[in-house]
């Protein structure tokens, strides 16, 4: 693999980028959703849009934040990445005049 682009450093990148903006936690959640757009800058060479979610919901996954030994343990958001904490995911992609990702993470609280 190139250097600095490990599925560990990816997340550990996406950890860092979000931590300024994660709020705090809500309590009683009860389940999260997650929902993801890529914008692909026009004559870059195609991009399997799969291969970009698992990096990112295990980025936020606390479960794998406590495996990679993560710097960031504030970013463990939901418990695990399966159907029980996680029922939604959205992902779309445009091309367009840049690369750019935008993850919003949303909790449904009872």
């Amino acid at each position: 693999m190139t250097p600095g682009r490990t599925d560990l450093q990816r997340r550990e990148r996406l950890r860092s980028d979000a931590l300024p903006l994660i709020q705090a936690r809500p309590k009683k959640v009860e389940w999260w959703a997650v929902r993801v757009t890529i914008r692909r800058a026009l004559g870059k060479r195609p991009l399997d849009i799969e291969n970009t979610l698992k990096p990112i919901l295990d980025a936020f996954c606390a479960r794998q934040v406590r495996r990679d030994k993560s710097r960031y343990p504030a970013a463990g958001l939901y418990e695990d990445d399966s159907i029980d904490h996680v029922r939604v995911i959205q992902v779309e992609g445009h091309r367009g005049p840049s690369d750019e990702t935008q993850i919003q993470i949303l909790a449904c609280v009872a």
